[in-house]
């Protein structure tokens, strides 16, 4: 039996893992197309505001994958998957599988065109990137008010970072909480962190010595921010381009078991969609989420 995995996040890595717990002799082989082993996502606002080192959140090492006899290529990025041969493509050559896992995860994704210091707060090199930019500013304007975007303006303010918060909806966290809650956390922080609620962003250009962020509220009132850098955090879109085919409404469609409409293909984590207790279809974007899809895939 030979599995191959597309992506090693946390649903890759987890994968893998169970992979090799359910077959002693299975030949795995992961392909990554960036240059780290997984490592905790969760963690990233700490490597921003400098109380974690990049290396002290990998969670998989690579000497990790060695011992389980699985191996693992990094910075090899999966070009296309021919479904009906059985056979994925990469810089290095083509590779036959039993089984085939996607782990692709998603990417961040911008309401208007991005220039100049604007970041994304996705993976270890956009955290090791801010935390660079953070070394010498002294202000900041994040958009989005969601999950990451508040973690992101936590890590700064521990810098002696001052933060604006730009987002489109009425409240904070407005995906993930009621209204009653979201008012309370808010107010936790809004003597640490500026916030301009019912404002939608239009532009963000970089005037040379500092990052210029227009937004405009339902009645077309304009308010244009300065800062040093921005860091958009206005979610993610599902990693599906090698998929296509396999693609529902916002990501990859898979059963209870991982598996998506092709016999021994499955998919998990970020890439894939599921159905929540109400039959919403919804897309993962959850760690936790990711690392039981991993174990089923797996």
């Amino acid at each position: 039996m030979k599995v191959i995995i597309i992506g090693c996040g946390a649903a890759g890595a987890t994968a893998a893992q169970f992979a090799r717990k359910n077959d002693r002799d299975a030949e795995i082989k992961i392909f990554e197309k960036g240059v780290y082993p997984e490592y905790s996502k969760c963690a990233l606002p700490f490597v921003v505001s400098g109380e974690l080192s990049p290396e002290s959140i990998i969670e998989f090492s690579e000497d990790w994958f060695r011992k389980a006899d699985i191996d693992l290529h990094l910075n090899t990025p999966v070009s296309a998957i021919d479904f009906e041969n059985k056979v994925i493509e990469t810089s290095d050559g083509k590779e036959e599988y039993d089984s085939l896992i996607i782990a692709t995860g998603a990417s961040p994704f911008s309401p208007v065109k991005t220039e100049g210091k604007t970041y994304f707060l996705r993976n270890m090199d956009d955290a090791i990137a801010i935390k660079k930019e953070a070394k010498n500013a002294d202000s900041a304007i994040i958009i989005g008010a969601g999950l990451i975007g508040l973690e992101a303006a936590e890590a700064l303010v521990k810098r002696g970072i001052d933060v604006t918060v730009v987002e489109f909806l009425p409240e904070i966290l407005l995906t993930m909480v009621d209204d009653d809650v979201a008012k309370i956390v808010r107010g936790k922080i809004e003597e640490k962190v500026k916030f301009l609620l019912s404002n939608r962003v239009t532009e963000i250009r970089d005037k040379g010595n500092h990052m210029e962020v227009t937004a405009s509220d339902e009645h077309g009132k304009k308010s244009i921010l300065q800062g040093d850098f921005v860091i958009i955090a206005t979610g993610n879109r599902s990693n599906v381009q090698l998929t296509k085919r396999l693609v529902g409404e916002k990501g990859i469609a898979v059963d209870e078991r991982c598996e998506t409409s092709i016999k021994g293909v499955y998919a998990a984590g970020d890439c894939t969609q599921y159905r929540d207790i109400l039959g919403n279809i919804i897309p993962v974007g959850l760690g936790s989420v990711a690392v039981r899809q991993g174990k089923v895939a797996g």
